[in-house]
């Protein structure tokens, strides 16, 4: 496994000595997100792949980009990720003659094993073909690249993909031939049939000399192909990702509510125990309410039963006496974990706001509010371990956010589950995973694991209702609850629904919007709200937290963020 920054370029013409430096340069941009080693590989002469690697599993022979050749196929690839089955991949899919070029045990070696098995198994297959059933087989959370140079010609193909919801990260980036040379052309007259370079990457501040940034949408896919003469084109991205529930209304095939309670028990368990996979020591981050109070117990669980580790590290993030402080004390001594807190004041939130604007790569400022807290509780972790469970999803899985309890019936509120869940990789996992590996931390989420969000969809949406069938009151993820309840303290079972941002200490909110009210007056907010034609800010702190984005990222990048709006399905 290697959880790490990507970095690659496609350029029109042959790649440039300094294209190649400057490419290496930007990729170092990422090294936060993988600290232990450094690779490149020039896949010919128009392709150039870059890796900054975070060593979690086959910790000394995963070094990426990986290079296999078959035939006369070179192919090289980049992953940023965990592919969970990858050795089911290696047992059931690939055959001994594959088997003996593969020569790591990484699991980042199963899309390239993927694809050298369809390209002996399929030899007449579409490379797009290839790519579709290639990235169908992972399950996990993984964005990649991979080239396969023909070393018969001067072709070459390209693959990339990005997991199901968009946990791991992937932007597009394009020069066009007006600024070849620019680092930061800000160009708002891009020129899609006029394009010099594409740039691919982890994170949006690797891609600030690009002309128009995108992001690979979650769950699809891309391919570009590459011969003498061909014009480098704006990607088309396919979907390879599209399960039953992201249609509505969606098939409803449980209604029992003791059916459901034994389904989520057992398929959430799995997913956790799923991702304990590691040759390094996994913690938790235990804020003591619900969902990461499950998690904690069911790691602990998994490590008392496997001796998989000797100990479980949990970590907490709030301010003094908060919620969450509180009641990870009391998780934390019911499970028998090593306890960590890290205690914030106001002032380090205050002085934080620019890193983590600038590691969070977006201005939404509920965002922002809930980012600042995870950016410390990661930099407490990263200290002890290389790897977190986290609940993220569950309030989106199972109705959890407050609002829900506005929904006028239960085919709105499964509406807004569905688009709230499908929002997650532009929104809270984009923060779960900048913040995590700004200190070069490892998140997993297992409640977004795609089996248990396919089996939540097809449960009976009355089942998540804050109310019941009487009208009298029913608290929120009530499922989970009756699930789990056994492993937690009563009073954790019983804690009702607060926002991260609230639970580390609702004074923080408050405290934040009265400082960047304050740096702005009102003349100025006034007259510079009309300057955004892209989510115009609506309050002094969005401006505020505007401008830092702005600072960093240049206006022409706010297209590419996405702000969270609760309700919007009611």
């Amino acid at each position: 496994l290697a959880m790490c920054g990507i970095l690659a370029v496609i350029t029109a013409c042959e790649l440039s000595d300094a294209v190649i430096a400057f490419a290496q340069q930007q990729s170092k941009i990422q090294m936060h997100r993988g600290p232990d080693e450094r690779g490149s590989y020039q896949a010919n002469q128009n392709i150039l792949l870059c890796h900054e690697r975070l060593s979690i599993v086959d910790v000394q022979g995963g070094k990426q980009p990986l290079h296999h050749c078959y035939d006369n196929h070179q192919i090289s690839s980049i992953v940023n990720g965990e592919i969970y089955n990858h050795k089911a991949i290696r047992e059931n899919e690939i055959h001994s003659q594959v088997n003996e070029l593969l020569y790591t045990h990484s699991d980042s070696e199963a899309v390239a094993a993927l694809y050298l098995q369809h390209l002996k198994d399929n030899p007449n297959d579409s490379f797009e073909e290839s790519g579709k059933q290639l990235v169908s087989k992972l399950d996990g959370m993984f964005a990649f690249l991979l080239v396969d140079a023909l070393s018969s010609t001067e072709s070459a193909n390209i693959l990339i993909g990005r997991d199901p919801l968009g946990i791991k990260p992937l932007y597009v980036g394009y020069v066009c031939s007006k600024h070849p040379n620019s680092s930061n052309p800000n160009c708002f007259e891009f020129e899609q049939n006029n394009i010099e370079q594409i740039w691919f990457a982890s994170e949006m501040k690797s891609l600030t000399q690009c002309c128009y940034i995108e992001e690979c949408p979650s769950g699809h896919f891309s391919v570009v192909k590459m011969c003498t003469g061909s014009k480098l084109e704006k990607l088309n991205y396919k979907e390879f990702y599209h399960p039953r529930w992201y249609d509505h209304p969606s098939p409803i095939q449980i209604t029992d509510e003791s059916v459901a309670v034994e389904m989520v028990q057992a398929q959430i368990t799995t997913a956790v125990e799923k991702r304990m996979m590691a040759d390094v020591e996994v913690g938790v981050f235990l804020s003591g309410g619900l969902d990461s109070s499950i998690t904690a117990a069911l790691c602990k669980q998994y490590i008392d039963q496997r001796q998989h580790q000797t100990q479980l590290h949990s970590f907490c993030v709030g301010l003094e006496n908060s919620p969450d402080i509180l009641h990870a004390q009391e998780m934390a001594e019911h499970l028998g974990t090593v306890h960590h807190e890290r205690i914030f004041t106001i002032e380090e939130g205050i002085d934080a706001l620019e890193n983590v604007i600038y590691h969070l790569e977006t201005y939404d400022v509920p965002l922002l509010r809930s980012a600042v807290p995870q950016y410390f509780i990661s930099e407490l972790a990263a200290r002890y371990v290389k790897v977190v469970l986290t609940g993220e999803g569950a309030d989106e899985l199972f109705a959890g956010y407050v609002h829900f309890g506005t929904a006028n019936s239960s085919d709105s509120l499964r509406r807004e589950c569905k688009r709230l869940t499908k929002e997650l990789g532009q929104l809270n996992l984009r923060r779960c995973d900048r913040m995590t590996m700004g200190f070069s931390l490892e998140s997993r989420v297992p409640f977004l694991d795609v089996e248990v969000m396919e089996s939540v969809f097809s449960m009976d949406p009355e089942l998540f209702l804050h109310k019941n069938s009487d009208s009298s009151f029913r608290i929120e993820k009530d499922l989970l609850r009756k699930a789990f309840g056994h492993l937690l303290t009563d009073k954790v079972t019983k804690r009702t629904k607060l926002m991260f941002s609230e639970g580390v200490g609702d004074h923080w909110v408050r405290s934040l919007d009265e400082y960047c009210a304050a740096q702005i007056s009102d003349d100025n907010f006034a007259s510079s709200v009309s300057q955004y034609s892209d989510n115009p800010p609506a309050t002094k702190t969005d401006l505020f937290v505007r401008r830092i984005y702005e600072k960093h990222f240049g206006p022409s990048c706010s297209r590419v963020v996405c702000l969270w709006t609760p309700g919007e399905s009611f």
